[in-house]
């Protein structure tokens, strides 16, 4: 079996009736804390349940597809790929409580 990481995000609501498309479509093209993902080219946006299937089934097989893109959504959100985010995570976490946390 191939190996390797890939992103596959839809961008249609899968519910009969599609009741929440609009709100599908705002995140992935509008929000700005995911536009800037969804539209790198590192994330495979599908329309519909076929083309899910048939993106999981080339990601199997193909798993460097899109590769370059994907390093840059890994930069873009956690900043620095040294291996040492969730430690920077948890020192910002107790600067924050430090800082901002009352002492009872």
């Amino acid at each position: 079996m191939c190996e390797g990481i890939r992103i596959m995000n839809l961008d249609f609501d899968p519910e009969p009736g599609q009741p929440h498309q609009a709100l599908v479509k705002d995140v992935n093209h509008v929000w700005t804390h995911y536009k800037p993902v969804a539209e790198s080219g590192g994330v495979w946006l599908v329309n519909s349940v076929d083309e899910m299937v048939e993106a999981v089934k080339i990601y199997l097989c193909h798993p460097e597809l899109h590769q370059e893109k994907r390093r840059w959504i890994a930069e873009y959100v956690c900043g620095y790929l040294d291996g040492r985010c969730g430690e920077r995570m948890g020192e910002a976490i107790l600067d924050f409580l430090k800082h901002h946390v009352r002492k009872k």
